[in-house]
């Protein structure tokens, strides 16, 4: 999972774009994503993760797939997490299926919640920087996160 690059001002339910900061930003996780088989990936409606996934996708020569369930969900549930981890995982049961989804803040927290069993009350624990990339393998007795909030692309922007 992937949060989309940082925004150009306020966020909301459609907008904005990227940021100049946020299209560099998105270019780098293009090219890191460009090392691995990438077998699908989906974005958010909003135009902040739109834009982001739009960068990977020409790298990559991959659609960028909309789907709502990877939507801001500012004010929703615990369920919205879950349901897209399991969404995704059901589009792709092949065991090394590298799926990316560029989707927001809410969604990843409450998707590690699912992953680790904690209760959604804890998803303010975790630090979800833009266009980090946070990494939850499926397919196994439970879901195991291999990384959260990876910025290494990102490092030579701040240099």
């Amino acid at each position: 999972m992937v949060r989309h690059a940082e925004p150009a001002g306020a966020t909301g339910a459609t907008g904005p774009a990227l940021s100049h900061r946020g299209q560099t930003q998105a270019a780098a996780l293009a090219e890191r994503l460009a090392l691995r088989p990438v077998a699908a990936l989906y974005t958010s409606p909003v135009a902040r993760a739109r834009e982001t996934a739009e960068a990977v996708a020409a790298r990559l020569g991959l659609p960028a797939q909309v789907q709502g369930l990877l939507g801001d969900s500012s004010s929703g549930g615990g369920n919205r997490g879950r349901e897209a981890v399991e969404w995704l995982a059901a589009q792709h049961s092949a065991p090394d299926a590298l799926v990316v989804a560029v989707t927001h803040l809410p969604i990843i927290r409450l998707a590690l919640c699912h992953a680790l069993g904690l209760d959604e009350r804890a998803k303010d624990r975790f630090r979800v920087d833009p266009c980090s990339v946070t990494e939850i393998t499926l397919g196994g007795i439970s879901p195991v996160v291999a990384l959260v909030n990876d910025t290494c692309h990102l490092t030579s922007l701040d240099a």
